[in-house]
């Protein structure tokens, strides 16, 4: 019996890993748009950052390799950030039942005082 499920399960998981391979969109989105930013916030966009002709269901935003949002929604705030300092975000969409890849980064800064 044993000897029979072995070639079964490498056939299922060659399938699994072909189909999920097969499925994973190429390219990645575009780098977020910045809408604003403060001491201890920035404001993200990023509606128009999928490839065209495609319509993401989800997105996933990292900051610094850390998901901070996923969802439907084109428009993040993050807060609570350190005043003055350097940020990397990073974005992923789902479409057609698979995750693409991480689109390039957008370095974004705090600033050092809030605006007059």
């Amino acid at each position: 019996m044993r000897s029979r499920l072995v070639p079964l399960l490498i056939y299922v998981l060659m399938i699994f890993r072909t189909n999920s391979i097969e499925k994973t969109p190429v390219e990645g989105p575009k780098a977020p748009d910045v809408i604003s930013r403060s001491m201890s916030s920035i404001k993200l966009r990023w509606d128009g950052a999928a490839p065209k002709g495609l319509t993401p269901t989800n997105w996933n935003l990292v900051l610094d390799g850390v998901s901070v949002y996923s969802g439907s929604k084109t428009v993040f705030t993050q807060l609570g950030l350190p005043k003055d300092t350097c940020f990397e975000f990073r974005l992923a969409y789902w479409h057609d039942g698979a995750w693409s890849r991480f689109g390039d980064a957008k370095y974004v800064s705090t600033t050092n005082r809030e605006p007059l």
